[in-house]
């Protein structure tokens, strides 16, 4: 038996010990468990409420799958979940070595360092008992099965499963399309009227369309209330960012203390944030430094495409709380990675610290809750966790790939060939 990794290890104590303390608590599990019992009277549980006036958000898909859960009692259920979740956040680790093809030099330090910079979204996914671990698994998961191990059709099917569940890794499909991966992208789309149709098997097709058309109500992005996006203090992202900033309203739940720079109409306001939006989309062009329909150059370099499209995510969809930045955590593991890993001349020396210290205080700035939580609604009410994301993505956008050293030419060409074997 290989003997597990000092990384591994603090991995291990980590989560058994996070398991034992948290036991009890249900977390946003509790409102999945209500609307799947929910689904099973007839319903409509998108326009229902759970407990203190929650809703759900998720696909009827996911509320018939989790079904067998509310049998158990919430805590046994939600400590599951919670497993799970540390499972996933593992394997999301091991996979990104594996289909980057990450050299190994350094490499504990690199994961105990990603894993610190990352720690607040860690926490608020299996606090909560979210689905962010899940999401970001399974598109990391997909796209090592596409990219790496030819095995397209379960990767596209994995990739329809979680866009059918949440639609946040739509994100990567414009990626497979803008890859050429014309195979994948068109068995995504079969699975997804697959996984659309499949919960009709089991409530009725006519019950299911009904949710559907009730689910995209409720996630339309163009309804006023995810434009002006303050409803809740912990929301974070360009929408409620720019809301806090333009606006002079407050969310039900925020603090009476000023933090606005400007007052302009919610018409304006909206125009402004589509507009960051749009630019932070475009953005990726930047990020992916090849035309359209050609493969990655090469591993490493397609590692720093995936870890901006995720990074991208959580900014420009509306809603996005804590746990959904769980998103930066390839973003964040990149650039630990290349901090230790890049070149720099002698004369340029200067250019990777600033760059070091710039990354730094980003993981610092996004880490914030957990070092000051007596301060936690502050930090909402201010946005300060969306100001640590956008220095990330700043600092990001400066660490190019090719200035990180492989070993030599013959192992890139290796990398591109494993990539496309054509």
């Amino acid at each position: 038996m290989k003997k597990l990794s000092v990384s591994a290890k603090l991995y291990l104590v980590f989560a058994l010990a996070f398991l034992v303390a948290e036991y009890s608590r249900g977390g946003d599990l509790a409102i999945f468990m209500a609307a799947s019992k929910a689904l099973w009277e007839g319903k409509d549980i998108y326009t229902t409420t759970y407990y203190a006036g929650f809703h759900y958000l998720y696909s009827p898909l996911f509320a018939v799958l989790i079904h067998p859960l509310t049998v158990l009692p919430i805590a046994v259920s939600g400590t599951i979940w919670k497993a799970l979740s540390f499972l996933m956040i593992a394997r999301a680790y091991w996979v990104m070595r594996r289909t980057f093809q990450l050299k190994e030099e350094r490499i504990q330090l690199v994961l105990i360092l990603s894993f610190l910079a990352v720690l607040l979204p860690i926490y608020s996914n299996t606090h909560l008992i979210q689905l962010s671990a899940f999401l970001l698994w399974a598109i990391l998961e997909s796209l090592d099965l596409i990219f790496r191990r030819n095995m397209k059709v379960a990767g596209a099917a994995l990739l329809a499963l979680v866009i059918n569940i949440k639609l946040l890794p739509l994100a990567f499909l414009a990626y497979l399309i803008y890859r050429g991966e014309w195979r994948p992208v068109g068995f995504v789309f079969v699975f997804s009227i697959v996984f659309l149709l499949l919960p009709g098997l089991v409530i009725g097709s006519g019950y299911n369309m009904e949710l559907h058309a009730s689910w995209w109500r409720m996630i339309d992005p163009m309804k006023p209330i995810n434009i002006i996006d303050l409803d809740e203090p912990g929301f974070h992202g360009i929408t409620s960012w720019l809301s806090s900033l333009l606006t002079d309203k407050f969310g039900p739940h925020d603090l009476d203390l000023r933090r606005n720079i400007m007052a302009l109409d919610d018409a304006s306001v909206a125009v402004v944030i589509n507009v960051v939006r749009g630019a932070v989309i475009l953005s990726a062009l930047w990020f992916l430094r090849t035309v359209p329909f050609k493969t990655p150059r090469y591993p490493f370099a397609q590692f720093y495409e995936v870890a901006a499209i995720c990074l991208m995510i959580p900014l420009v969809f509306p809603h996005q709380q804590v746990y959904g930045f769980l998103f930066l955590l390839p973003a964040t593991f990149y650039l630990v990675y290349f901090f230790f890993h890049a070149r720099h001349g002698s004369q340029h020396r200067w250019k990777l610290t600033a760059l070091i210290a710039l990354g730094c205080i980003s993981f610092f700035i996004v880490d914030l809750e957990i070092l000051f939580g007596f301060a936690r609604v502050e930090l909402w009410h201010y946005k300060t966790l969306t100001y640590g994301v956008l220095l990330q993505f700043a600092t990001l956008a400066l660490c190019d790939p090719d200035r990180v050293q492989y070993p030599n030419v013959k192992t890139i060409e290796l990398q591109r060939s494993e990539i496309d074997p054509s």
